[in-house]
């Protein structure tokens, strides 16, 4: 009965789907014709993409915009980048790498070491991408525009005492921003979270299931350059998120994210959904 349930719900039309959807993350219907709250314009967002919402989300293709808003400089080092990775490439690439979708979140391999890591295992993990339409998964459908490519990038050394962190900094309403960064540790599946303003002061909301810890005590050498750069990349947008690597000396954008968490982020306590609905006046 839950499998057929869901087969409906994953077939339901979109209006059907959409608001489902919210409902069970929020509690609440959305309302597409006046959309108020943060998640409720998210969902607008993934019903009604802006034409540029693709070439945003194309992990290759934004690579000029960032080139043009700040610098190349701020690029991840590519490697390579194909429509078919093939046992030859393989082979060619250094000892340690990352492969990734340039259509997709979460489709990324990490390969410390190439000596124990077999082409037909990275050869399996890209026939399972390929056999996901992902746009589908949550109907964000910016993501269906975009032609798959498998990019190569060289492994940047991101890890603090063993542990993944990234910085993923929220700019909304442009050039006349307010925002805040999300100081995520854990990786893909995140052991713990920081929410903090511009000035690195601690944000007094959290995010449901993911447990708040703060560890940053000062404002870290790369701050300052760090917002300056999400200001300039979403200087004309009403809502972006920045997705930042860091290693020792230098800052890289791994990605642009216009839709974080499908809208389906809980936010606590939960006016904040209301509060930072406000900060867009736009959806796009």
């Amino acid at each position: 009965m839950r499998k057929l349930a869901k087969r409906l719900y994953r077939a339901a039309p979109d209006f059907i789907y959409y608001q489902v959807s919210h409902y069970l993350a929020h509690g609440s219907w959305v309302s597409f014709n006046n959309p108020k709250t943060f998640s409720e314009k998210i969902y607008q967002r993934m019903r009604y993409p802006h034409n540029d919402f693709s070439m945003l989300a194309d992990k290759m293709a934004v690579r000029e915009y960032i080139s043009q808003r700040v610098s190349d400089k701020y690029l991840t080092p590519i490697i390579m980048i194909t429509d078919n990775f093939t046992e030859q490439d393989y082979l060619a690439l250094p000892q340690s790498f990352v492969i990734k979708t340039n259509n997709a979140s979460q489709q990324v391999k990490i390969v410390k070491d190439k000596g124990k890591v077999a082409y037909h295992d990275i050869a399996k993990i890209l026939s399972e991408w390929s056999e996901i339409t992902y746009w589908k998964r949550f109907r964000e459908k910016h993501y269906a525009n975009i032609p798959q490519k498998i990019i190569v990038e060289e492994l940047l050394d991101i890890e603090c005492d063993g542990e993944l962190i990234d910085y993923k900094v929220h700019v909304f309403n442009g050039k006349q921003s307010y925002l805040f960064v999300e100081l995520l540790r854990g990786g893909p599946e995140p052991t713990s979270l920081e929410f903090l303003d511009q000035h690195a002061h601690h944000c007094f909301f959290t995010q449901a299931d993911i447990p708040q810890i703060n560890t940053l005590n000062e404002k870290p050498a790369f701050w300052d350059e760090m917002i300056q750069v999400a200001k300039a990349v979403s200087a004309d947008l009403d809502y972006c998120r920045v997705d930042f690597y860091l290693t020792r000396d230098k800052i890289y954008i791994g990605e642009l994210t216009l839709t974080p968490g499908a809208g389906n982020e809980v936010y606590l306590p939960r006016a904040t959904n209301l509060l930072l609905g406000e900060m867009m006046s736009k959806t796009w």
